[in-house]
């Protein structure tokens, strides 16, 4: 049975090779090789690229430091339930980064 296994014979090939020849489908094959090389790669730098410019950043750092906000709150170019809101979000961004 094992030695069956070598004995078969490919239709496709076979007629390939008979119609186009060996050395065509040699050189079809390493164009394949070099199409599926420069894909990987392309798909590579596409995710290295989307990684570094395109996902979002989470750092978990905030956008605003409580001292900001208070400057902010100060200047009166946020009111006080602004500010709140926003120490409170700064507040929890801090607290979940610790855990």
């Amino acid at each position: 049975m094992i030695a069956a296994v070598g004995q078969i014979s490919w239709p496709v090939s076979e007629v390939l090779a008979q119609h186009v020849g060996r050395e065509a489908i040699v050189g079809g094959m390493v164009w394949l090789g070099i199409f599926l090389a420069v894909a990987i790669a392309a798909a590579w730098l596409l995710i290295v690229l989307w990684r570094r410019f395109i996902a979002p950043d989470n750092t978990g750092k905030p956008d605003f430091t409580l001292e900001q906000l208070r400057q902010l709150r100060d200047q009166g170019e946020l009111t006080q339930e602004q500010y709140e809101s926003l120490r409170e979000g700064v507040i929890a961004m801090i607290g979940t980064r610790s855990v």
